[in-house]
């Protein structure tokens, strides 16, 4: 009997010291990667030209948020994961997710006309016979401009708000009407916001639903994502990041698009995007496999394929990524899932200069390559 006991002690004591050994190894881990994500958000927060820094880092289901600057230049204004920021861009990673739903329950093809679902005539979206097609508006290929209405580059930020204040659902698609594509659609990269407002458009036809009601139902409110909205309340006002251009100058919000918001209106927390970025690595769900599916590859080296408006490339040992960035006047985002590893990041800050996506891209690359050897 007294063996036995010294057996199960034995044992016992033999898997509390491995117990003690793992936990030891990932105290260790856990503190190496605090160490140089402070080290990329320090290093970052300290070039003048940036305000505020948030970091949120998911890997095998755990969550980290790391806060660097401030909120508003001139007070020591931490950020946290309830800061709030303008995602800009990252709004079209919503409309990809959106329409990969709508294609699933047959609402849409990805291969219908695009006039198919508009009221009206459209001849300008035809080119040589060739038609623009809903996936030229998800992949970026359809020949539209950038902008519709288009502008000058020589207005100011606040002219730009005022100018696309006004524009309705209907005056928008009164200026698609006067558009002429030059190109075959499919064949060519051409980034347009005005594609992805033009399936939001759809979306909100085939649903009966608006654009926001389609983001809370599918995406912000299974998954439990409170902050993410399209305005900010005045109670919220205290945590809201304010924006700042190169020259360090406060700049008002990101185009206010009421009408036609499905390119850049969401406003998001770190702790919100570490959700998003939990419910992206899960490909087995058939909306966010369809929505991350490329597309449209890239000929040239270096440019990522894209997919529902997701882009993606593949790493030289196989691994594949899944990015979007966003920038407004004041803000810069930039988020990426990597599904096989079960990692995701995202950094979101309050300055637009030229070169801060840039860095945010090379930050997250790093860091990510800091997760992998782990």
């Amino acid at each position: 009997m007294k063996i036995k006991i010294s057996v199960i002690l034995l044992l016992v004591l033999n898997i509390l010291a491995a117990f003690c050994q793992a936990s030891h190894k990932q105290n260790q881990a856990e503190r190496s990667l605090n160490e140089e994500v402070d080290k990329a958000g320090l290093k970052f927060t300290s070039n003048p030209v940036h305000v505020g820094l948030s970091i949120g880092i998911v890997e095998n289901g755990s969550s980290h948020t790391y806060n660097y600057g401030s909120i508003e230049k001139g007070r020591q204004v931490k950020p946290t994961a309830k800061t709030i920021y303008e995602i800009a861009s990252i709004t079209k990673s919503f409309t990809g997710i959106l329409l990969a739903h709508a294609v699933l329950e047959k609402k849409i093809s990805l291969n219908d006309d695009v006039t198919k679902y508009l009221d009206g005539s459209y001849p300008g979206l035809v080119y040589e016979g060739h038609s623009v097609k809903i996936i030229n508006l998800a992949n970026h290929t359809s020949g539209l401009p950038k902008n519709v209405p288009d502008y000058k580059k020589s207005l100011s930020p606040e002219q730009i708000i005022n100018l696309y204040k006004n524009v309705s659902e209907k005056r928008f698609l009164d200026e698609v009407t006067k558009i002429k594509i030059n190109r075959i659609p499919g064949s060519q990269f051409n980034y347009s916001n005005a594609g992805a407002q033009l399936i939001g458009i759809i979306l909100e036809k085939v649903y009966h639903m608006s654009y926001a009601d389609l983001v809370k139902k599918y995406i912000t409110k299974p998954n439990h994502m409170e902050d993410t909205r399209f305005s900010v309340n005045y109670s919220d006002k205290a945590r809201f990041a304010k924006g700042y251009n190169e020259k360090g100058m406060q700049m008002p919000l990101l185009l206010q698009w009421v009408s036609v918001p499905a390119a850049a209106s969401i406003k998001s927390t770190v702790d919100d995007m570490l959700s998003y970025l939990k419910v992206n690595m899960n490909e087995k769900a058939p909306a966010i496999a369809l929505a991350h599916q490329v597309t449209f590859k890239h000929s040239a080296e270096g440019d990522n394929d894209i997919g529902l408006f997701w882009f993606s490339k593949t790493l030289p040992n196989g691994t594949r990524e899944v990015m979007h960035a966003g920038g407004s006047f004041g803000t810069t985002t930039y988020c990426l899932v990597c599904p096989s590893q079960h990692i995701g990041i995202v950094c979101l800050c309050n300055d637009a200069a030229p070169g801060t996506e840039h860095e945010l891209t090379i930050m997250c690359d790093d860091l990510l390559s800091r997760l992998y050897k782990k």
